[in-house]
């Protein structure tokens, strides 16, 4: 069954990426504004990079939703993020749909 993961660990959600590069990721603002909703493969070098900024990859600035198909974060989006429709922008460095 492919369904969105809500990961609240960042060791959790590396080893999830490492088990499943070729799934994918969304990374959002910790406080689920819509206007920020980016969508990654759990391979990409940009999401599992944790600064003074943003701290930690999972529980700081930012939130990660993972998923073995990219169509099942719209309805999650919908149910989780007040506004959210859909993915607000896809990577440039990973080019997730291609």
């Amino acid at each position: 069954m492919n369904t969105a993961q809500l990961f609240n660990d960042d060791t959790e959600f590396l080893e999830w990426t490492k088990v499943h590069p070729e799934a994918y990721v969304i990374n959002f603002r910790a406080n689920r504004s819509a206007d920020y909703i980016v969508l990654h493969r759990a391979s990409c070098r940009t999401i599992a990079v944790s600064n003074a900024a943003s701290g930690p990859l999972t529980t700081g600035a930012y939130r990660k939703v993972g998923g073995r198909d990219p169509t099942i974060f719209d309805t999650w989006i919908r149910r989780n993020i007040a506004g959210g429709q859909c993915v607000s922008d896809e990577c440039i460095i990973c080019k997730p749909r291609r």
